[in-house]
């Protein structure tokens, strides 16, 4: 609780984790409804960064939208396949806190039937 008496719900939000070393052949998107999606880097073949505010990941099978603050160092290990998951905020409200906000992820395309 905060000075106020309010509970920060992000306060234990960590918006994504980088691999130390290892060799990582796969990612996970974790949604705030907590559906957790399993993906291969083998499919990443674009990836579009626009304002530092939206990532875009496109295949030909789906298309992946993340939307919050600060993506650069998503785009960064995607880039160099060490990103282990991405999480989208519990709240969808950036505290600012984190140095990376994750608001949203929207998922599009035959990954999940849409």
């Amino acid at each position: 609780m905060n000075e106020n008496g309010h509970t920060n719900v992000n306060q234990n939000y960590q918006a994504y984790a980088i691999a130390d070393e290892s060799i990582v052949k796969r990612f996970m998107i974790v949604m705030r409804n907590g559906q957790t999606i399993s993906l291969s880097y083998s499919l990443l073949p674009a990836l579009i960064l626009n304002d530092n505010s939206e990532l875009i990941i496109k295949t030909h099978e789906f298309e992946i939208v993340i939307t919050g603050r600060n993506l650069m160092p998503l785009l960064e290990s995607f880039s160099e396949e060490s990103l282990l998951y991405i999480r989208e905020s519990p709240s969808g409200t950036d505290d600012g806190h984190s140095s990376v906000f994750i608001s949203n992820i929207e998922i599009a395309g035959e990954l999940l039937g849409t």
